[in-house]
């Protein structure tokens, strides 16, 4: 009894206090969680609806546009981030440097996405293609520089990281509960509307939905501070010349970069996984697909132990190892679903048991959430290293640069898709079915299991010489702490 309310003393004191040695509340850290859930909302729309492998599907066009809208995004991002870096770095205001960026771009990106999910009910392909191309283009860029800066803010919050891996440890748990909904009920949903030849509905519904319930709590991040050591470099303005030319001395964030250039195709397998589910889980595609969005919530599960374990992990084990262990286990598991291949699966129950076991397997990792600690990471030693934390340059190489890169390393599976007649458009009102068409799904699944093995090893020796250590990082941070003149507290 007593222990229960010295437990109830402890909350209710770190609501509104933080715990000694610690700046965050169980109220800012709460606040961040749910506005985190509103950004998630918005978020799963983008990366359920509007990706490469699902764009030529929805819209109804060539496979190829696909690639070619991620590659022009890419390459927009990698023109845009400096600058935004720039501005990010010269912002000051009341509510802080991210938190105006946040709550701007909230409405503007859920607009683009309402339209991008609103399908045109044309005949015209080409007036098909010019509507995926001026709505997904926009989204996906907004989408960049939001999501991007929602994940700084954690590193500008607290200058402790454990600190920061125990708050998105459950923020995670927090975020991941948009994806699990929407995945459960848009199954069934798109199986609705299918049978009634109107499938279409199903994407306006959830674009809908999930950014008006997402703009609402997004604004839950003003309740949040940000907290960083100031150094006399930090308030000075900076140029885009002079951020680029420091960020390259940061031998961490070089060798993430690198790691993400050449491991970049290591999640190809993983981007057909509705297809998969779509065509191989049934009898029709509507069983398919309601049984996909059944067993998803399971698939969606696999990460919660992992965000769980994540806080005693980073205790004990350097986030490069927990990196690399859990890019090895994704590696394992595709490699023993090549070597069975997808045409030894039968369609329907079996296809749907080891497939959800391989992406359950694969799924068992804190990876959304450890990257953003690492990118923090690198931020505090960018400022140990320059005395400027320069988070929106950092973004430029390891995201925008990244993100470049894999869309164009993405012509390749596609260039695949084309040699051999993958074209998802075609594979509607039974012609899925047929047996050439059968042929070529499980072709182009096998081989795109092929690549996240090849992509997933090389990542993994690169990232091997990744050099900032706990031990390396703690002595960076007492450093740090000796320079600095205190804590700015926004």
């Amino acid at each position: 009894m007593n222990k229960i309310k010295s437990l109830f003393t402890s909350l209710k004191n770190g609501w509104s206090t933080p715990p000694k040695g610690r700046y965050l509340t169980f109220k800012e850290m709460a606040c961040y969680g749910f506005s985190g859930l509103g950004v998630s909302f918005i978020v799963n729309v983008i990366t359920a609806v509007i990706t490469a492998t699902q764009i030529p599907y929805i819209y109804e066009i060539d496979v190829i546009h696909g690639t070619i809208i991620f590659s022009i995004v890419g390459v927009s991002n990698l023109l845009i981030q400096p600058f935004f870096g720039k501005m990010l770095q010269n912002t000051k205001t009341k509510i802080g440097r991210y938190k105006p960026y946040i709550i701007g771009i909230a409405p503007v990106i859920s607009l683009f996405v309402v339209l991008a999910t609103w399908l045109p009910q044309v005949n015209s392909m080409t007036f098909r293609v010019v509507y995926a191309y001026c709505t997904c283009i926009p989204v996906l860029v907004l989408w960049n520089i939001w999501y991007n800066t929602f994940y700084m803010i954690p590193a500008a919050m607290t200058p402790v990281s454990q600190e920061r891996t125990d708050m998105l440890s459950p923020v995670g748990l927090i975020m991941g509960f948009a994806p699990t909904v929407m995945n459960f009920i848009i199954g069934p949903i798109r199986a609705h509307f299918m049978s009634q030849g109107r499938e279409y509905m199903a994407f306006r519904l959830m674009g809908l939905i999930s950014t008006v319930i997402g703009v609402i709590l997004v604004f839950l991040i003003l309740k949040t501070k940000e907290r960083i050591y100031e150094t006399p470099q930090e308030r000075e303005n900076i140029s885009v010349k002079e951020g680029l030319r420091l960020v390259m001395q940061n031998k961490p964030l070089m060798i993430y970069t690198l790691a993400m250039i050449i491991g970049s195709l290591r999640g190809v397998a993983e981007m057909n996984s509705y297809y998969i589910g779509q065509f191989r889980y049934g009898e029709t595609t509507e069983q398919g697909l309601s049984l996909f969005s059944m067993l998803s919530p399971i698939v969606g599960f696999a990460a919660t132990p992992a965000m769980l374990l994540l806080p005693f992990m980073t205790r004990k084990m350097n986030n490069k190892s927990i990196m690399i262990m859990w890019q090895a286990i994704n590696a394992v598991a595709y490699g023993v679903l090549c070597i069975i291949g997808y045409e030894n699966i039968p369609v329907g129950t079996p296809t749907a048991i080891v497939i959800t076991i391989v992406r359950f397997v694969t799924c068992f990792n804190a990876v959304g959430t450890l990257t953003p600690i690492m990118l923090s990471e690198m931020y505090d030693y960018q400022q140990w290293k320059t005395g400027r934390r320069l988070e929106g340059f950092i973004q430029t190489f390891a995201v925008s640069m990244t993100g470049l890169v894999a869309q164009f390393a993405m012509f390749i599976p596609t260039f695949i898709q084309k040699k051999i007649g993958y074209q998802p458009m075609n594979f509607k009102n039974g012609a899925e079915y047929l047996p050439e068409n059968i042929a070529i799904m499980n072709q182009w699944f096998n081989i795109s299991a092929v690549i996240t093995v090849v992509s997933g090893i090389l990542f993994i020796a690169v990232m091997a010489f990744y050099p900032l250590s706990k031990k390396k990082y703690n002595q960076i941070m007492e450093e740090l702490k000796e320079k600095s003149s205190g804590i700015a507290e926004q």
